[in-house]
């Protein structure tokens, strides 16, 4: 078999039965990937929306963590490629067709996609689709390999690297850039790439609130995973190209520019919002640890 698909959910009845039919809709060969959802403890009607769907695997995972029901998943998983997204997403119908010709065609170990935003209207959701996607393609090209990070809403992983370094850390946000990290450290060569063609649409990404909210919480994540390991924010540098490009290729006006400026700011004070939060998670988490070698 060529693809497992991994998917956790936790009280998603609102998309997850849009995600699992974009999944069967996929023109690759159906013999060739297996779906392989997994509950994470849900009160809704997820689990009956998963249960209408024959073909889909569907597993259970106590431990309240994302990451977790990751692992689970690949507990199962018979492909040689992992792809991984999440239950709010809609995949293209290409979407498998494009990982597997990616990583074929330039033997990456790691592949991330592009992530779209279901507000095509609104202009500000644009910019920031368009900043995020041209960031991680910026940074993922100059091969500072401290600066990568990951996603797995929109990610695919040969099966050979969870065979060599292990399978994902599950104690903290942020465990597919520590995944990440640690392929680039362990693998000699190690070679993460971005496809632009490689797409799903993020549905809950509706608005910029939500978006201000993702920072957050991924801050938190990164802050923790940076204490951990070698990962390093992205740079001012990296993030002011990505700017200069976005606003260049699109002939922004001034007071376009300057929205887009603003927007930014914003998005950056979140993060740090985020980064504190995320230092004091760290030392709670090692806190905890310490009571409890303490106890043994």
């Amino acid at each position: 078999m060529i693809f497992s698909v991994i998917v956790p959910f936790l009280n998603e009845e609102h998309y997850l039965g849009q995600c699992i039919q974009s999944l069967l809709n996929q023109d690759f060969d159906k013999d060739e990937y297996e779906l392989i959802f997994i509950d994470n403890g849900s009160t809704d009607k997820s689990i009956n929306i998963v249960k209408q769907f024959p073909s889909v695997v569907l597993l259970h995972e106590r431990k309240k963590y994302e990451y977790a029901c990751f692992n689970r998943g690949l507990q199962y998983a018979r492909g040689n490629i992992v792809a991984f997204t999440n239950a709010d997403c809609l995949i293209s119908n290409d979407w498998l067709s494009q990982i597997y010709h990616g990583i074929n065609s330039s033997n990456a170990d790691v592949v991330l996609g592009r992530r779209c935003f279901p507000s095509v209207d609104s202009f500000l959701m644009r910019m920031i689709e368009e900043y995020e996607n041209i960031k991680i393609e910026y940074v993922l090209k100059s091969c500072i390999s401290k600066q990568f990070f990951g996603y797995t809403n929109n990610m695919a992983i040969k099966m050979d690297v969870f065979k060599k370094i292990g399978l994902f850390c599950e104690e903290h946000r942020g465990g597919d850039t520590e995944f990440i990290q640690r392929a680039v450290s362990k693998i000699p060569n190690a070679k993460v790439i971005f496809l632009s063609d490689m797409k799903i649409i993020h549905l809950e990404m509706r608005n910029i609130r939500t978006w201000l909210k993702k920072n957050i919480i991924n801050a938190c994540g990164n802050r923790i995973v940076m204490i951990s390991s070698e990962y390093k924010p992205v740079s001012y540098y990296s993030k002011l190209w990505t700017l200069g490009y976005v606003i260049n290729s699109n002939n922004y006006r001034l007071w376009q520019k300057f929205i887009f400026l603003l927007l930014l700011i914003l998005g950056n004070f979140f993060y740090k919002i985020g980064w504190i939060i995320g230092y004091i998670q760290f030392l709670g988490i090692n806190r905890s640890y310490e009571n409890f070698q303490n106890k043994e």
